[in-house]
């Protein structure tokens, strides 16, 4: 079975580079390269998949972010979509608005750089 992570590179990405054990434990990032006929600029993406969590007994999907991470951009799944959201843009948005936990919908409203691609 192949990762929605390497779906992500082979499909949407050139100039791939994966990171060594040390850059992806301690940089917190998964793939890089550039987005295809997007931009011109070698990004790295947080694509560590969304995770089911039991909180009070409700199942949800969930995605831990660390603010230390060195990757760019944070890739999330929507609607069976990759939803790409850029890095500061999100820390900036958690800080302002003094929270911990969002959902996926609220990001994709109140963040400015934000892309949607099919999976």
């Amino acid at each position: 079975m192949i990762s929605l992570t390497k779906v992500f590179s082979q499909k949407y990405l050139t100039d791939v580079v994966w990171p060594t054990k040390y850059q992806a434990a301690n940089e917190q990032w998964n793939v890089s390269g550039i987005l295809k006929n997007r931009l011109n600029e070698h990004l790295k993406f947080d694509t560590r998949p969304m995770q089911k969590n039991e909180i009070l007994e409700n199942l949800i999907t969930v995605k831990y972010v660390k603010v230390k991470s060195k990757a760019d951009k944070i890739l999330l799944f929507y609607k069976n979509n990759f939803l790409i959201v850029d890095s500061k843009e999100f820390y900036s948005l958690m800080k302002n608005k003094n929270i911990e936990k969002t959902d996926v919908d609220f990001l994709k409203e109140n963040l400015d750089w934000n892309i949607i691609l099919p999976i």
